[in-house]
């Protein structure tokens, strides 16, 4: 590649990158929050009741089928929009910063799809222990009854 022609990044292949120091997910993450400017939905969980408490409250006004469905939505317009730029790339015309543009998008896409997981576990949790605990205090009625029921029912 000449010097003078850039890359599908928009940047000559001449240029010296500095290698990131940061590799493990920890540390990631750490950016992620830093750069988004989110707050993680801390779980915490009280062992002597059994209670699962959420620092920041969740309560969606919609179902969480809906919100399951706009993420699938989302992730499915994304990957559209990837293809699009894939079959743009393939079509020869030269256009720059495709590459960036799909960089882009799968970091919003990451970001996106990062914290609305979380939210949704915590959520999910949250849901779970209620349930769970409904499911331990509910008591089936005695067989006896059943059968002598089912009798009747002849």
């Amino acid at each position: 590649m000449s010097e003078g022609k850039l890359s599908k990044f928009g940047h000559s292949s001449k240029v010296k990158r500095t290698a990131k120091a940061c590799t493990s997910a920890t540390s990631l993450r750490t950016t992620a929050n830093r750069r988004y400017k989110t707050s993680s939905t801390q779980i915490r969980g009280d062992s002597e009741v059994g209670n699962v408490t959420l620092n920041t409250f969740a309560h969606p006004n919609v179902s969480k089928t809906e919100i399951y469905e706009a993420l699938y939505g989302l992730n499915a317009g994304i990957q559209q929009f990837l293809d699009s730029l894939t079959f743009l790339d393939k079509a020869g015309l030269g256009l720059p910063f495709l590459n960036g543009y799909r960089i882009l998008a799968d970091e919003i896409r990451s970001a996106i799809n990062f914290s609305t997981a979380e939210t949704m576990t915590a959520i999910e949790l949250r849901d779970y222990t209620e349930l769970e605990k409904e499911r331990t205090n509910f008591s089936f009625p005695p067989i006896e009854t059943l059968t002598s029921a089912s009798k009747n029912c002849k």
